[in-house]
């Protein structure tokens, strides 16, 4: 019996999806008390924000969502941060070392204060269906 690339690829999705909800979980500070149903829409929202820019690796993934949950959920909008993050000569793996090596503390400093990150959050689960 041979298990199909479609089912594979399912397997991979949920496996990203759990790692990924876990990592959320382990992000927020404890007195949030996120659920793990709200966890799993954040998740699923960074994922999906991460591949706008071609990442696919689950290492670059969580990078990318990491900094969505630590310094800011639209941090990537940040005009040196979104360059590097789109610069279609560079792999994915380099666009995201290039984060550390290119972007300044200016620069992450300014995407720090990208948005509100609180009515972000909110109106993401709220377009996922959670009630607020």
């Amino acid at each position: 019996m041979q298990i199909r690339k479609e089912t594979l690829d399912k397997f991979a999705e949920a496996r990203l999806l759990e790692q990924m909800t876990d990592l959320v979980l382990e992000s927020v500070p404890s007195e949030w008390k996120m659920p793990r149903d709200v966890a799993q829409k954040v998740a699923a929202h960074a994922i999906l924000t991460a591949r706008t820019y071609r990442l696919t690796t689950e290492r670059n993934i969580a990078n990318f969502a990491l900094n969505m949950l630590k310094v800011n959920p639209d941090f990537h909008r940040q005009r040196k941060i979104h360059h590097i993050l789109t610069d279609p000569k560079l792999p994915e793996s380099e666009r995201i070392r290039n984060l550390t090596v290119d972007a300044t503390k200016e620069d992450w400093e300014e995407a720090s204060k990208m948005t509100d990150a609180a009515k972000y959050w909110t109106n993401v689960l709220h377009a996922a269906g959670m009630p607020l």
